[in-house]
């Protein structure tokens, strides 16, 4: 039995792993994801300490951190979750582990973009981690779909390996940081797209091109060799609404000022909550889930 468990593996996990094991308890980690959606930003310069460093490094920083400290890691997907008189319990595999409390930090999950040919390209062109997948295309004509930080940052990315990147948005101008949006008007290798959207990826065993709803340079099919689709993510709540958990019209978990949720004893932190206010920060995921941590450690010492 453990005093807590932790499910998720990105900033906000792995801070309240630090956390609930400095306040003395027994925390076990699981997540499928080592780092979470962070991993996916190839360069950071907003994260204190660091005035730049790349998402993939920055959480290997936190991981050492957590793994320094003795926890208890499980890289593993949790299937079901349940509680019964005060008792958490959280399948994985064949394995069922059980604690006091539990933190849900789970974060969110890549927003499809919904068209034909998504489904059927996918990891066949069609990506949605530039930092991931974005060496595979060197020398080749590629598309971002989105207009805000995510597809502006990949759309830089991606001129590293690309002498062609087409960033393709919906709205009549690039959104989220002025810093990013300036660094794309200045780079020759992409061009922006506004007010246009994908309607079909089409390809032979790979991508070849994309529809679009409006022409561009004469023609509605964007000849590409990929497509990085950037256009946000969702909470990934079911693990919450087995729980009973209160979740927002948005489908984010609502916790109160001490990360706490409707249920005695199960707590969320970052990107999963009402809490994160359109600001998906890692500092601000970071501080949610040192948060839970406390609140959770006050928990346990009152019912004790």
């Amino acid at each position: 039995m453990h005093d807590v468990i932790i499910i998720g593996t990105g900033a906000a996990g792995y801070t309240a792993a630090i956390y609930t094991q400095r306040y003395g308890l027994n925390p076990l980690l699981i997540g499928e994801t080592p780092g979470g959606t962070a991993v996916n930003a190839y360069k950071i310069e907003n994260y204190p300490g660091f005035p730049e460093i790349s998402g993939m490094d920055l959480m290997d920083k936190f991981r050492s951190h957590v793994e320094s400290l003795g926890v208890e890691i499980v890289d593993a997907r949790v299937e079901e979750v349940s509680e019964a008189d005060g008792v958490y319990k959280v399948k994985v595999g064949d394995k069922e582990y059980q604690a006091r409390t539990l933190i849900l930090a789970v974060g969110t999950v890549r927003r499809k973009l919904g068209v034909p040919g998504e489904k059927e390209f996918d990891g066949k062109g069609v990506a949605y981690c530039a930092t991931c997948d974005g060496p595979f295309y060197k020398g080749k004509t590629v598309g971002v779909v989105g207009g805000s930080d995510a597809a502006t940052m990949a759309a830089i990315l991606l001129t590293q390996y690309c002498p062609q990147v087409y960033l393709i948005a919906r709205g009549d101008k690039l959104k989220g940081e002025p810093i990013w949006i300036d660094r794309v008007a200045k780079n020759d290798k992409i061009k922006v797209i506004l007010q246009t959207n994908v309607i079909k990826i089409n390809g032979d065993k790979t991508v070849t091109s994309v529809d679009l709803d409006k022409e561009f340079a004469g023609s509605k099919k964007l000849k590409v060799d990929g497509l990085f689709i950037e256009i946000g993510a969702e909470p990934a709540s079911e693990l919450a609404e087995q729980l009973g958990a209160k979740l927002n019209e948005g489908r984010r978990i609502i916790v109160d000022l001490d990360q706490m949720t409707n249920r005695d004893g199960l707590y969320a932190a970052g990107d999963i909550t009402d809490k994160t206010g359109h600001f998906e920060q890692i500092v601000n995921s970071a501080s949610q889930g040192a948060r839970a941590a406390y609140s959770s450690f006050q928990y346990l010492k009152d019912k004790k």
